[in-house]
């Protein structure tokens, strides 16, 4: 998003990749804010894991998440 803090959270990102560690990132640059995450469509990726993938050579792995609502329910 453009600030300082977002740019902190990928330097860690990547600190932690360099370190052999797993990084979990949503495409949209944050977890989402509807009230019906769960059914609706994800909003538009941000270029943040593009950009940490393509600084660090980690692979990134496309995931979907779906039902997960239904685990804590």
């Amino acid at each position: 998003r453009g600030t300082a803090r977002a740019a902190e959270c990928l330097d860690a990102a990547a600190a932690a990749l360099a370190a052999g560690r797993c990084v979990l990132l949503y495409g949209e640059g944050r977890l989402p804010e509807r009230t019906d995450a769960g059914e609706a469509a994800p909003g538009p990726f941000r270029s943040g894991p593009a950009r940490l993938a393509a600084l660090t050579g980690a692979p990134l792995v496309p995931v979907g998440q779906a039902g997960s609502r239904r685990l804590c329910s």
